[in-house]
This record gives structure tokens, sequence and C-alpha cells, in this order.
């Protein structure tokens, strides 16, 4: 068990902290700029800094579903998440935001599946 932590660890935080400054980098600052948004308040927004934890934490999690196959709990999360925002997302001058949040999800789960990947065919996971 030790072995398998000490894997997912050396393999797969190098590849989260990658993630974490990709979608930081062009999906909270390069995109909405891009679409011409107002809104987005990038580094002074109070909630950048928790949203970049919860991806970080997020990934990880995806991980762990991808090892086990417990693929419809990456759906269920999605769905949940979906759900909580779905009223605020129905405004037209916030769907882009929504746009934005699919997007993200999208990339931590591609993020993860390559973790995935890199872990089961150079490490035999």
């Amino acid at each position: 068990m030790l072995k398998i932590f000490i894997l997912i660890t050396l393999v797969f935080l190098p590849i989260n902290i990658i993630g974490s400054l990709f979608i930081h980098l062009v999906i909270d600052k390069w995109l909405p700029r891009f679409l011409g948004t107002s809104k987005f308040e990038g580094e002074n927004d109070p909630h950048i800094k928790i949203t970049i934890i919860l991806g970080f934490v997020e990934r990880f999690f995806y991980l762990f579903l991808f090892i086990f196959d417990l693929y419809p709990g990456i759906m269920l999360w999605m769905g949940i998440k979906t759900a909580v925002g779905w009223k605020k997302w129905t405004n037209k001058d916030d769907r882009i935001f929504y746009n934005l949040f699919l997007i993200g999800n999208l990339v931590s789960i591609f993020i993860s599946l390559i973790g995935w990947l890199i872990l089961v065919d150079y490490y035999k996971f």
C-alpha cells in the first residue's frame, strides 16, 4: 500500500501541479480575456484560490476513481457540481462562466486520465 501511495505521489503530483498551472493560466485568466468578458475579476476574485485547491483535490479524486474503475463516480460528481450552480448559470450573462466551468472540468478529467494511463502503462499499476 505504501508503494502505491509513493508511486501516485511521485508520478501524479507533478502532473497535477502542471495541470493546475495550465488551468489557472488558460481557463481562469487567458480564456475569459480572449472571450471579452468584463465580469471576470481574475486574481482579485476571492474565490480563485479555493477553486485552484478544489481542482487540485478533484484531480486526485478522479485519479482514484480511474484506478478503481469507478467511472460513474466522475459523472455523479460532475452532475452534482452542475446541479448546484444551475440556477446561476441559467442567467444569460453567466453562461460564459458555465462554459468555462465545463472546459475546466473536462481538462481536469483529462489530466487525471493522463496520470492514470502513465501509472497503468509504465508502472503496471
